[in-house]
């Protein structure tokens, strides 16, 4: 079958099932609500051609050429699209489920919209893609290679990206739900307003990156290198940094609340209005750090040490202090006599209550 009669029959209406079509020039060609099954496409030639609303159920796609066709919502089902190549192209609501993708090239594509669900993308390129209010759920990325890419409320799910490489990438309200990310390298780059909901960061390298308001929400982070950061209205609630460092970072009005912060690193910190209450903060290191109006009501700070900080109105409120190692305690306020009366008030109410 050539190109004209493949048209012809799409337009048909029929279902296109079982041939052999590899090698086929489809280029400039109209095959838009197509449905494909179990047809050999490899090396096929789809540049320019319009494939809006296809549906490619087991295909073989291999070194197929997607180069400026028309994807809008096509979607590839349990196909092989190994060395597939959609460089330049503009992808709108595309789905890949369960499809096979290793070596596939996206580089320079412009996705909004867009899924990969189950995939695999190994050793796959993104590099300067520019990826909008995407997915890429439950697949492999070892060696995917984002270097640049630009991605925008897009969500990584439960996704191993340890070796994935992110080199030189812009990530804005970006999601990583569940991920491992143990040990990745995300120096210097941009991690705004992105969300990294019980991931895996141990040994991670967040230096001099930038997390302003990035939320790390019940994320493992022990022994994570988050030196001279730029971290203002972060949020590490339910955290775990144990021997993290955090020296010279930017962290004003971050969150702290009921983090594990044991012998983690804030020396020569800004941690302005920082909140550290009901954090474990045992032998963490504050010397010569800004806590003017921070607060640690509740919290362990035991065996830390606050030598040459920085205090004003700073909450110590019922916080563990056995052992603290202080300098001057100027602006250092042990209790807070209101919530501290209301706390004693309460005591002696649930006191009367059970006699």
């Amino acid at each position: 079958m050539d190109a004209i009669q493949l048209q012809q029959k799409v337009k048909q209406g029929e279902v296109i099932e079982g041939l052999a079509l590899s090698g086929i020039n489809l280029a400039s060609g109209d095959l838009a609500g197509g449905i494909f099954q179990r047809v050999d496409f490899s090396n096929a030639d789809f540049t320019t051609c319009n494939l809006e609303q296809c549906l490619f159920i087991d295909c073989t796609l291999t070194a197929a050429l997607f180069t400026q066709a028309r994807l809008q919502y096509a979607r590839f089902s349990e196909s092989d699209l190994r060395y597939a190549n959609f460089s330049g192209t503009s992808l709108l609501g595309l789905i890949f489920s369960e499809c096979n993708l290793q070596h596939a090239d996206f580089s320079q594509m412009q996705a909004e919209n867009m899924q990969f669900i189950g995939c695999r993308l190994e050793h796959s390129r993104f590099r300067q893609a520019q990826i909008n209010k995407s997915a890429i759920s439950e697949s492999a990325l070892e060696k995917s290679d984002f270097t640049q890419a630009t991605l925008l409320k897009t969500t990584f799910h439960a996704t191993d990206l340890r070796q994935y490489i992110p080199t030189g990438a812009h990530f804005e309200q970006v999601n990583f739900f569940e991920c491992q990310q143990q040990g990745i390298d995300y120096h210097g780059q941009s991690l705004i307003q992105c969300l990294f909901t019980r991931n895996q960061l141990d040994n991670a390298n967040f230096s001099a990156a930038i997390l302003s308001l990035s939320l790390f929400q019940g994320a493992s982070m022990q022994k994570a290198n988050l030196s001279g950061v730029q971290a203002e209205r972060a949020q590490f609630v339910d955290a775990d940094l144990s021997q993290a460092d955090c020296r010279a970072s930017q962290m004003n009005q971050s969150i702290w609340l009921n983090a594990r912060l044991s012998s983690t690193h804030f020396d020569d910190c800004h941690l302005v209005q920082a909140l550290f209450t009901k954090s474990q903060a045992q032998g963490a290191k504050f010397t010569g750090t800004h806590l003017e109006y921070a607060d640690f009501s509740y919290a362990d700070v035991s065996h830390a040490d606050f030598a040459r900080a920085h205090f004003h109105q700073t909450q110590f409120h019922r916080a563990a202090q056995q052992e603290t190692r202080w300098g001057d305690k100027t602006g250092v306020l042990v209790n807070d006599p209101e919530l501290f009366a209301a706390e004693s008030w309460n005591e002696q109410l649930e006191r009367a209550n059970n006699a």
